[in-house]
């Protein structure tokens, strides 16, 4: 697979960039969780909601007024609106139906208020235990599930640092809930499940294609499990993004004209969405990369061509390609092309760009193996056998491997050249 830009964005460069904003969020958010904490649906706590629709001029005085008058002074009120129509709704302890009704009725009525105009809703809290027990085991064998699947699909540290995004996705986004007070419904609980979902998408995504290419990349550019695993991000994260748009569009419709169900479920899932295609490469992929680099076949071709070993061999670099531009006279590019080739010395930079015929010219016949090759290219001539002529992909292996072909079927050959690029 290639890349979709022409230079790889350093997306593991900016790895400690990316963990210290991680964990500033995660920070913020448990900061959040302790000091704000979780607002909970009736769902899990038991209790009352009364939702009041078409209310006209009614203020938010009026109704705590009403309620306290029915002594539901305790009760939480908030505004809503519901296709244009202002409404409130109203969350209490009350967990007998009977209580919640009359008290519900007599408010209304005090407000000139009908039956038409509210809806009561009464959970009792065994249900609501229930709830809570059920959505905690749900998410504690989703995250088991997931370290059983990639680590046989893939390896153990595989798994662990997607459960470590994942982890970091859901605390970000129940951070969001507690700092703006958002109540935690069953519906939020279903989203957060399908963010698990989503999050651990994008992350395999990129631990497949840096599987393979650790195990099939050799390319003679990216040596180091860092150097690999930027070069996979790459490979995938327009597809990564794609797929993030595409998901998105639906769920920013039900957050714009969407009820109070819908936008439940859809504020946390577009909250998860982001955060799931960013912690796929900013947490999971530097994470994994970190720990791998660790293995000693790593450890050491990141001591070899990592960017430490770069670093050092840098300056060294800089004064041999000073060295030869001075004594060469030749411009800065060429003295950095001899140096790349390995051209290190003077002597044997000015011998390379002086060539001498006699001293560099060697008959071809005289190397082992030569002859035969010839003898068999010229039986395959006679024979009418296919010829494959291959070539390297650069300026001299097109060049002679073409001539080569031409040749041979000037002379009756059934030549062809093949030239394997490298993109």
């Amino acid at each position: 697979m290639r890349s979709h830009f022409s230079h790889e964005i350093s997306f593991i460069g900016h790895r400690k960039q990316f963990l210290t904003l991680s964990c500033i969020l995660v920070i913020l958010s448990i900061v959040g969780l302790a000091v704000r904490g979780l607002v909970f649906g009736i769902e899990f706590t038991g209790g009352t909601e009364i939702d009041f629709y078409q209310t006209g001029d009614i203020t938010i005085e009026q109704m705590r007024d009403a309620l306290a008058a029915t002594d539901e002074g305790t009760a939480t009120v908030q505004t809503t609106t519901t296709q244009g129509e202002a409404g409130f709704l109203v969350r209490s302890d009350t967990t007998d139906p009977t209580t919640a009704n009359a008290h519900a009725q007599a408010a209304a009525e005090s407000l000139d208020l009908t039956s038409d105009n509210y809806t009561v809703t009464t959970i009792g809290p065994d249900w609501g235990a229930d709830t809570t027990r059920s959505s905690l085991m749900a998410f504690g064998v989703a995250i088991l599930l997931i370290i059983a699947y990639v680590s046989f699909r893939y390896e153990f540290k595989m798994s662990i640092t997607a459960v470590v995004a994942l982890i970091h996705d859901l605390v970000i986004t129940l951070g969001v809930y507690a700092w703006f007070q958002i109540d935690i419904s069953p519906n939020v609980i279903a989203a957060l499940l399908t963010i698990m979902g989503y999050s651990l998408y994008d992350t395999v995504v990129e631990f497949n294609r840096m599987n393979e290419n650790a195990k099939q990349l050799r390319d003679g550019v990216h040596h180091t499990y860092f150097e690999i695993c930027n070069f996979s991000i790459n490979e995938v994260i327009v597809r990564t993004i794609n797929t993030t748009i595409v998901t998105l569009v639906p769920v920013i419709c039900m957050l714009a004209i969407g009820g109070a169900t819908l936008k439940d479920f859809a504020f946390a899932i577009l909250v998860g969405e982001i955060l799931g295609t960013y912690s796929s490469f900013a947490v999971a992929s530097p994470l994994l990369a970190i720990w791998k680099t660790r293995e000693p076949k790593w450890a050491k071709l990141e001591a070899k061509y990592g960017s430490a070993a770069k670093a050092v061999a840098a300056p060294a670099d800089s004064r041999a390609e000073a060295s030869l531009a001075r004594a060469l006279d030749v411009p800065p590019l060429v003295a950095r092309v001899l140096v790349a080739r390995g051209f290190t010395s003077v002597e044997d930079a000015r011998a390379f760009l002086t060539p001498s015929l006699e001293r560099d010219w060697a008959d071809p016949l005289v190397i082992p193996g030569m002859a035969e090759a010839v003898d068999r290219v010229e039986r395959a001539v006679r024979a009418g056998e296919d010829i494959a002529v291959f070539g390297d992909f650069d300026v001299d292996g097109m060049s002679s491997t073409c001539i080569l072909a031409l040749g041979l079927r000037e002379l009756g050959g059934r030549a062809r050249a093949y030239i394997p690029h490298r993109f």
